[in-house]
Formats: C-alpha cells, sequence, structure tokens
C-alpha cells in the first residue's frame, strides 16, 4: 500500500485543508490536459486522487493511519511506574537517590550511649544471674554436706557450676573430696578432678587435684596412671609426705615392688616421723622382702604411735616375730590381735600358739 501522506507530500497528521491544497496544487501539476501522451503523469495523477480520496474520509483516514504510521507504545506494557502519568511527568526526579538523613552530634552520642547500655544489660545480667545460682548452689551443698548427706549434697554442688560461677574452683573441690572420701566413687570422681585441675590457680590448688586424681586411679587398679598423679603433684608441691605415701601404697599393694615400697615410704617419714601409717606401709614390705627383724622395729613404731588399726598392728608384728629368735612373743601378739577384733589374729592363735 502506497503512503498516500508521502503521494501528496504532507506530513502525517496533516489537516484536510492542508491535505486538500496539496492535491490540488499536484492534480493541476500532473493534469492530463496538461500533459499529453505523458504515461508517468497520467499514473502519478492517479495516484494523487486516489491519495486525496482515502485521506479526505475521515474513517478511511483512521483506518489507513492506523496501519501505515508506525504504532505508539501500549498503554499496559513496560513497569507500573512508566504506566502511570505521575512517573512519567517526575521520571528525572525519581531516578534521583534519595537524600542520606543526617543527624546531630547530640543525637548520634545519645543513640551510642544507648547502644552500649543495651549491649552492657544484655550481657551483666545473664552474667550476673549465673555468678549468684553459683554462690547459691554451692552454699547449699556444703549445708548438706556438713549434716553428712552425701549424696543429696553431690546433687546440689553440681548444679553449682556455671560458665562464670564464682565457686567453681570451691565446688569442684569439695565434689573430690565427697567422692573419694565419703561415697568412695572413684571412677565418678574423675571427670570433677578434672575440672578441678582446669580451674586451678595455684600449685597448691593443682596439687590437691593431681593427689586426689592418684587416689581415685589407684582405687581403679590403673595403677600406672596413679603413680603419673602423684609425681605430677609432687612437682607442684614437693617434699609431700601424703604423696610419697601414696606411691608407697601403689608400689606395694599395687605392683608388689616392696623395694620401691620401702623407698617411698622411707621418704615420706623423713618428711614426717610422725606418719604412723608409713612405719606399717614399710614393715610390710620388709615382710614380704624377708627382712623380719627390720619388720619388727616397723610394726613396734607403728603400735607406738598410732591409735587406728592396732589389731592389724598387733597381727603383722606376730607375724614376723615367727620368723625371728622370738616366735613365743608372737602368740600374745596374736591374743592381742583378736582381742581388738583381728580374724587374722584369732586364726594364727589357733594355727601357731594352741
Amino acid at each position: 500500500m502506497a503512503d498516500h501522506y508521502q503521494v501528496l507530500g504532507v506530513q502525517y497528521g496533516a489537516t484536510q485543508a492542508q491535505i486538500k491544497a496539496a492535491y490540488r496544487k499536484l492534480a493541476l501539476k500532473y493534469h492530463p490536459d496538461r500533459n499529453p501522451g505523458d504515461t508517468d503523469a497520467e499514473e502519478r495523477f492517479k495516484q494523487v486522487a486516489e491519495a486525496y480520496r482515502v485521506l479526505s474520509s475521515g474513517g478511511a483516514t483512521f483506518t489507513y493511519e492506523q496501519f501505515s504510521q508506525p504504532k505508539p507504545p501500549s498503554p499496559s506494557s513496560g513497569s507500573p511506574r512508566d504506566r502511570d502519568p505521575y512517573f512519567k511527568r517526575n521520571k528525572a526526579r525519581a531516578r534521583k537517590p534519595p537524600e542520606p538523613t543526617a543527624f546531630s552530634r547530640r543525637t548520634k552520642i545519645m543513640g551510642s550511649a544507648f547502644m552500649a547500655l543495651l549491649v552492657i544489660l544484655v550481657v551483666a545480667i545473664p552474667m550476673t544471674l549465673q555468678v549468684y545460682a553459683s554462690i547459691h548452689n554451692y552454699k547449699e551443698g556444703k549445708a548438706l554436706y556438713d549434716r553428712k548427706q552425701w549424696v543429696p549434697a553431690l546433687k546440689q554442688l553440681e548444679y553449682a557450676y556455671r560458665g562464670v560461677g564464682v565457686r567453681n574452683l570451691e565446688t569442684a573441690r569439695l565434689i573430690t573430696r565427697l567422692m573419694t572420701e565419703n561415697l568412695k566413687f572413684f571412677n565418678q570422681a574423675l571427670p570433677h578432678i578434672s575440672r578441678g585441675l582446669s580451674y586451678s590457680e595455684t600449685a597448691a590448688d593443682s596439687a590437691f587435684f593431681y593427689l586426689k586424681k592418684g587416689i581415685a586411679l589407684k582405687n581403679s587398679s590403673r595403677f600406672d596412671e596413679a603413680d603419673s598423679a602423684f609425681y605430677s603433684a609432687l612437682t607442684k608441691q614437693p617434699n609431700w609426705d601424703s604423696a610419697y605415701y601414696y606411691l608407697g601404697e601403689v608400689s606395694t599393694f599395687g605392683k608388689q615392688d616392696y623395694e620401691n615400697g620401702v623407698r617411698h615410704f622411707s621418704h615420706a617419714l623423713e618428711i614426717n616421723p610422725d606418719y604412723s601409717d608409713c612405719f606399717m606401709g614399710r614393715g610390710y614390705c620388709h615382710y614380704q622382702l624377708k627382712n623380719f627383724d627390720i619388720a619388727v622395729l616397723d610394726f613396734n613404731s607403728f603400735l607406738k604411735y598410732s591409735s587406728k588399726d592396732r589389731g592389724t598392728g598387733f597381727y603383722l608384728r606376730g607375724m614376723a616375730l615367727l620368723e625371728t629368735e622370738y616366735p613365743e612373743l608372737a602368740c600374745r601378739d596374736f591374743l592381742e590381735a583378736e582381742k581388738l577384733g583381728s580374724k587374722g589374729g584369732k586364726d594364727a592363735w589357733l594355727k601357731f600358739c594352741q
């Protein structure tokens, strides 16, 4: 289809008057009477007449323009902002980034202070509650411990452990005593001893927990580990008679290493000459090593200084006397051991003295 606007030489959207004027001008120029025998002028005249006929009709013009002209963008295309006249009119303005909000120096200081206070409250309140709970549970557990209510004391003390508890070291120390000395829960005591070592701040604290660890391991028949724990206690607190005594017990009754037993018990006695239990242990080692006269001397010292386990002391001295030049003195010790409730003394008297 020919472009009738171009044929007439008018712009798109020209008025009827403009179209009519253009038609008259071109019709006169290309009219056959003025151009006889010119077929090109005749064809051009026909095109001009057809263009004028089409464009001079309103409905035809609309139909022609609808299909011949480039279509304007559809109102429904594009984003909601492109379809909204308000945003079309303010397109350049809408593209500008928002201006940053400016705060005064006083507002900034107050905001910073508020945030700092908020952080302090969020951190301080839980810490305060943990500290209070640690103190409260420890006191409750200690009161139960003093009343010899061992199991309730243990449960309450376990509650005393807190992430920021101020009584964690005291709690671990008291639980360790409770489990190794009162309840005899040796294996169960080991985790608490490890916690106590982690809380320890002084060499004395560490020495205490290493000693208790050695006792727990010894009573669990883990003798090599017990040895190591007692030596660790001695590195923290040298010349500790109790550590040497327990090393003697491990050597004597755990490993049957009587020579090392004698050495450890003797070292403890050098530190504390009144440590009567060491005389009993060393005397037993000498008995096993067949040093019977020396064993009798150690048992004499034990019976002189000790007020406990005397029945066992008389029985062991009697067994040693049987191997000396004075076996008749053994029967007297066996009778004394029987009086003090020693079953071994009674059996020995029936076996050797009747």
